[in-house]
């Protein structure tokens, strides 16, 4: 039954990608939507496109780095995954894929150093 409804939701973006190839959420969703489905080939395509359309460049890249994950390039992944944060998204999907890729690819370097500065103290007000 999922499995229909995946390949049914494809081919419905797929002909908003057709009727529309500039529009890059639908590329992107149509990218997701492939990469859910096992097809990662595919799914590259419709990242790779939505970057040179010149639009949501991170989640495009989000996607590119799902693509290198589920392919075994973790070093890939971890590269994209961090690469992304410098586009600004921190979202805990973007640094649990890093820290999943960086991993097992044994390179833990890419992961961000923690602060070792204390917070802002805070103070009691005198009674």
């Amino acid at each position: 039954m999922r499995q229909g409804k995946t390949r049914q939701g494809i081919e419905i973006l797929q002909r908003v990608v057709d009727h529309k190839p500039k529009m890059s959420p639908a590329r992107l969703d149509l990218g997701y939507a492939l990469l859910n489905a096992g097809y990662t080939r595919e799914a590259r395509a419709q990242f790779n496109e939505a970057i040179n359309i010149g639009k949501d460049i991170a989640r495009a890249n989000l996607g590119l780095a799902n693509c290198a994950f589920i392919e075994g390039d973790w070093a890939g992944a971890a590269n994209m995954a961090a690469f992304v944060r410098t586009l600004g998204q921190s979202n805990f999907q973007v640094v649990f894929l890093l820290a999943r890729a960086a991993k097992l690819a044994g390179d833990l370097i890419c992961m961000p150093k923690p602060s070792l500065k204390p917070g802002p103290s805070r103070k009691r007000p005198s009674n």
